[in-house]
């Protein structure tokens, strides 16, 4: 079992990722518990209200529409993969982060090795390669 420092060592300063409960865009640090809402910044809210135009494929025409809960939540979650893919966060890196963030960074949930290239943990159907 890893120790914090070596999980820390694997991870990028920091990532985003959408909170479980209220479905708001995050930021995790590194070694650091808990996490920074982040919409109260006008640059992520027009992230945010651009990706929920893009999936309603509004035209411009018109009355701009109100998109459901459904497409908000689908709009944070697409903006938080941009903004990691912009950062060169992997999947596997931001599931081990929000698992630190959540439960100690000594934990073998904040290793990112013990996730696949989709952010997936291995487990006994998804073996790690060897």
């Amino acid at each position: 079992m890893n120790t914090a420092k070596q999980n820390i060592e694997k991870l990028p300063g920091h990532c985003y990722s959408t909170d479980n409960v209220t479905g708001e865009i995050i930021k995790i640090l590194s070694g650091v518990s808990g996490f920074y809402k982040q919409e109260n910044y006008s640059y992520i809210r027009g992230l945010i209200k651009s990706k929920e135009l893009e999936l309603l494929n509004w035209d411009y025409s018109g009355e701009m529409p109100e998109p459901s809960e459904k497409i908000k939540k689908q709009a944070r979650e697409l903006v938080a993969e941009d903004l990691n893919k912009d950062l060169g966060v992997t999947p596997a890196q931001q599931q081990a982060m929000e698992t630190g963030s959540m439960f100690g960074w000594e934990v073998p949930g904040a290793d990112p090795d013990n996730y696949n290239e989709e952010g997936l943990p291995y487990c006994e159907s998804r073996p790690k390669p060897v």
